[in-house]
């Protein structure tokens, strides 16, 4: 009877799961090879998704975290560098990293992340991801073309793994039109 009076000690009970999401390997046949350099900037994104927490927004207003669940990184940089790791992936490009690494980049992608999370509230919960994305012609940052890429993905069963998947599936929807996207943009304005 006395234990139920104290309190939980540090290290007994949930412990905290640290998920990811993988980048993108399959791509079109068609994609352009090409010879320019990229640098691929950390995307912008609101403060409830500027964290390694799991984001869930509810009836579109309500902003919460799954518990004892976080990303391996922040968000905007775990995209980040899922965004360079996918445009490698693609073996279209020779040279490309982040804004960061020591390149001469012919081009800036430069983008927003919009969404994150799990929707909850007008049917199932659904994972969105939505990227805003803008090539800069360097070095004057002209802008040579501008997209928005979204995938949303329904859990397939109902639990935290399930959710993660949902998020791979959706984060790989995202980062595959990006690169294509960006591959063909930068290959016009060359």
């Amino acid at each position: 009877m006395l234990a139920g009076c104290l309190p939980q000690l540090p290290g007994q009970g949930p412990q905290p799961r640290t998920f990811r999401v993988t980048p993108k390997y399959t791509f079109p046949d068609d994609l352009p090879k090409v010879g320019w350099t990229l640098a691929v900037a950390e995307p912008g994104s609101e403060r409830t998704l500027d964290t390694t927490r799991i984001a869930v927004v509810t009836n579109g207003t309500s902003v919460d975290f799954v518990a004892l669940a976080f990303w391996i990184d922040r968000a905007p940089s775990m995209i980040q560098t899922l965004i360079v790791q996918s445009f490698r992936n693609s073996g279209a490009i020779s040279q490309v990293g982040t804004n960061r690494d020591r390149l001469r980049p012919e081009f800036l992608l430069v983008s927003e992340l919009r969404a994150f999370q799990v929707n909850r509230g007008h049917g199932p919960d659904t994972v969105r991801v939505r990227l805003d994305a803008q090539m800069l012609k360097m070095p004057q940052r002209n802008s040579v073309a501008r997209e928005s890429f979204a995938a949303e993905r329904v859990p397939e069963a109902a639990g935290l793994d399930a959710t993660v998947l949902a998020f791979d599936e959706a984060t790989g929807k995202v980062l595959k039109d990006l690169v294509v996207w960006g591959l063909r943009a930068g290959q016009s304005a060359a």
